[in-house]
Parts: C-alpha cells; structure tokens; sequence
C-alpha cells in the first residue's frame, strides 16, 4: 500500500494497493503503535503511464484503529548523523590528545551504532602555549576569556555542544558552563561517575601542576564522598616536568613510565590510594595499561569521549 496518510480532517483519499476487497478495514502501524486505519470504498482501475498495465487504486476513508486488519511498518532505526547533535571539541591543548580523543570518539560511536555511519563533529585547534601562559600566569579571567571565544566559534560553526579535550582547563570550568553559548560535557563529572560506578573510595591524582595544585576534582569528587590525593611536592614535579617537556609532544619513553608507575605505588604505600586519575589527556598514551600496580587506571580522556559519544546518540 503507497499513498499519503489523513488526518480527522480529511474525509477520503486514495491509494494503491494491489490486495483487498471493498468494504475491508486496514491499517498501518509500527510496533504496538496504530498509525492509521482506513476502510476500502470503492476498487478504481487505471492504466499505468509507465507500465501500460492495469493497477488499482482505493477510495479509503478513516476509520478507528479497533477491529482492523493491520500492515505493519518497520520500528524506526537509529538517528542518522544528521538529526543528531554535532559535538564540538576544543583541542590542541595538546595536539597529540585531541588525535586519540577523536580516534576514541569514533571507535566508541561505530561499537555503539554499528551501521557504517559517522558522528558530526567540530574541532577547534586551539594555542597551546598561549592557554598554558595564561593558565601559569594565574589570569583565570583571561583563560576563560579566551577559551569562551573558541567555544562562541564552534557554536557559530553548528556545534550544539562541546568538551575542553583537556584536563587543565577545567580550572575554569564553572564560570565557563555558566557564560557557554552551547552545554559542555565535564571531563572531571563524566570521571567521577566512573569511579562511583566501580566503588571507590580514595583515589590518586596525576596531571600537570594545575590540575593536581587546583581544586576542581577534589571538589567533584568530594560530593560523592571519595577523596582525592595528590603525589607529594617532589613527586609532582617530576610528573608536571615530564607531562610539559615529554608527553605534550609526543614523547613516550619508557624510563618516564617507569618513574610514574613509582610514584604510584608509593601512593598505595602512604595513602592506600584504590585507583589512579589519569588526570591529564596525554598520560593515558604512556599508561595505556596499569603496570601490574593491582589498582585501576581511570583514562579521563575515554571516560570523556566516551560520555561525549552517549550525548550525542540521545
């Protein structure tokens, strides 16, 4: 059956359909959902302008869903990419990041559609050196500032919502949501769902000075009861000075991750720490695996994109 649907307005139309008998009742519905029901008035005749053969048409008006035989439409499938939400990212901050946080985002996308497609995104490179000046510099204002800016771009792009593909700037988080053109999904939230979901309780803290020094995830955290420790002053810098001087570009040794992996397992020694927060988007690529300390590893950066790709597919 092909033809247009009615509505309580519309008295009768007409449609083709090859099989029925004048007087019947049939109907059109996907699921347990009734679409519509006509009743079959009178068996038309023509002859097809392309085919030269007969076909029938129907007069139909509507009639109530009940006692009607039903044709049943397929249950819609997913959105396609162009109804969803176009996610937008602010990265460059820093440039190795932003490559695996969009390799994540696509992986986690075709796991969860599996139908071939790709998500809409929007990536705004941002200047590194000019948001980890300010940041050093302690002008909070002028971060926000700044990073407001880039997002008002990716708003005028078509991004109907954003993430910071970075721990660091999160330090500004709050007055940004609250100035923000678009809604942005928090990296420090999306993680502490996930240390919630696997029941702990204390948790080790590693990123740049910014982030371990800030109270943005102790704060989090904090609302869900589980506390956040941070390596000692001696410890911290080695891990700010290797994040800065090594993994922001690109450099991955294994005496680095032999050092960090040190400092973990002095936090379980002093702090009985039960996981460690990979808090800065570049650890995870030297820590892609927990180096048998026997605590989990929390990858900020796919927890994030991750949270991001479910977003999306709402």
């Amino acid at each position: 059956m092909r033809g247009v649907g009615h509505s309580d307005a519309i008295e009768s139309v007409t449609f083709r359909h090859e099989e029925g008998n004048e007087g019947e009742k049939i109907g059109v519905k996907r699921g347990n959902e009734g679409l519509f029901g006509v009743k079959l008035l009178k068996r038309q005749g023509q002859l097809s302008a392309l085919s030269g053969q007969a076909v029938s048409f129907w007069r139909l008006a509507p009639v109530s869903p009940a006692s009607i035989k039903w044709l049943t439409l397929p249950s819609p499938k997913k959105e396609t990419p162009a109804q969803m939400q176009t996610l937008g990212i602010i990265g460059g901050i820093a440039p190795e990041s932003t490559v695996e946080y969009y390799r994540l985002i696509i992986a986690s996308y075709r796991r969860q559609t599996a139908d071939g497609s790709y998500p809409p995104l929007l990536i705004n490179s941002i200047d590194l050196t000019k948001l980890l000046g300010l940041v050093a510099a302690a002008r909070l204002p002028e971060v926000t500032e700044y990073l407001l800016a880039e997002l008002q771009k990716l708003a005028r792009a078509g991004a109907d919502l954003a993430l910071l593909a970075s721990n660091t700037p999160h330090i500004v988080f709050d007055d940004l949501e609250r100035q923000s053109p678009i809604p942005l999904i928090s990296i420090v939230e999306c993680a502490c769902q996930q240390a919630k979901s696997l029941g702990l309780k204390k948790v080790g803290l590693f990123g740049t000075r910014f982030t371990m020094q800030a109270k943005f995830y102790p704060a989090v955290f904090a609302r869900e009861g589980i506390a956040v420790v941070t390596p000692d002053p001696a410890d911290q810098d080695y891990i700010h000075t290797k994040y800065m001087d090594e993994l922001i570009n690109a450099t991955f040794l294994p005496e680095t991750r032999a050092g960090l992996l040190a400092i973990v397992e002095r936090l379980k020694k002093q702090a009985d720490i039960q996981g460690v927060l990979l808090g800065g988007t570049e650890l995870p690529l030297i820590l892609r695996d927990n180096g048998g300390t026997g605590i989990p590893f929390l990858d900020t950066s796919r927890i994030h994109a991750e949270s991001a790709v479910a977003r999306i597919l709402e």
